[in-house]
């Protein structure tokens, strides 16, 4: 799986450029919306790099591949989808319903291991892997071009929580304390030398 996200990541990407937003907001029993967005160029689409019906990118991109996703799985439900043409920019607004972290994680090609949530000591803890270790076939020539060339586009991550986060590793916090905000560029994910997860905590 980190050969298929990378590689796949990395691929798309060199035929175009790509802005991703997640945004989650979850509940203390793993049940919540996710809303993404992607700011896309044009190219990438007419290249067939991403479509209507599938893409590959380790992610939904297209409308039927949003509800073909959320028909496959079981407390998944597609809430909205808006495409926008933008001249030099498409952008994708999404918004999903999660019962559940399987149904979530079913957003995320399927991981079971991409967002965790487990409780300890009567606080919730919250796991998300931000990068991977990179994948063998990327060499030096390909570490050089993701660093001159996509450093500019970004992953964006947001997680609203249902009480005040106490602790977190990596990123910020809004003025009440219930959301967390991180980011990395496209060039560090696809150039990843080591994991890394993001981790929060609230009470329960």
């Amino acid at each position: 799986m980190k050969k298929l996200l990378a590689i796949t990541a990395f691929l798309v990407i060199l035929t175009g450029c790509l802005d991703i937003e997640t945004r989650i907001s979850i509940e203390n029993d793993g049940s919540g919306r996710v809303r993404m967005r992607y700011n896309a160029d044009p190219e990438l689409i007419g290249f067939g790099a991403v479509g209507e019906d599938e893409s590959e990118l380790p992610v939904p991109f297209g409308e039927r591949e949003f509800e073909q996703l959320a028909r496959d799985t079981e407390g998944l439900e597609l809430r909205s989808y808006d495409r926008s043409d933008r001249g030099e920019r498409v952008v994708i607004d999404a918004e999903l319903a999660f019962e559940n972290l399987e149904a979530l994680n079913a957003v995320y090609a399927g991981r079971r291991d991409y967002i965790t949530l487990t409780e300890r000591n009567g606080r919730l803890q919250y796991g998300q892997v931000i990068l991977e270790d990179a994948v063998e076939e990327i060499g030096e020539e390909t570490r050089a071009f993701a660093t001159e060339f996509l450093s500019e586009y970004r992953l964006s991550f947001e997680v609203r929580a249902p009480s005040r986060i106490l602790d977190h590793n990596l990123g910020e916090l809004s003025s009440d304390g219930r959301t967390a905000s991180y980011e990395r560029t496209i060039a560090e994910y696809v150039t990843s030398e080591k994991t890394l997860t993001w981790q929060l905590e609230w009470d329960r």
